[in-house]
């Protein structure tokens, strides 16, 4: 994340995918998933998935 200049200023943790997906809908923030549970959001482009290589 250092390599893309993606340094986060708050961090939280959501015990749930439903959660991470939800809080990303709503702007809260971005997530790290499975492309496969967020499938119908990326198809209706509510979510857009960025492939950068973050390592």
């Amino acid at each position: 994340m250092r390599q893309s200049k993606l340094l986060p200023q708050n961090v939280i943790e959501i015990g749930s995918l439903e959660g991470i997906r939800m809080a990303v809908l709503n702007n809260i923030g971005v997530g790290l998933g499975s492309s496969v549970y967020i499938k119908k959001e990326i198809s209706s482009g509510d979510l857009v998935p960025n492939p950068k290589n973050l390592e």
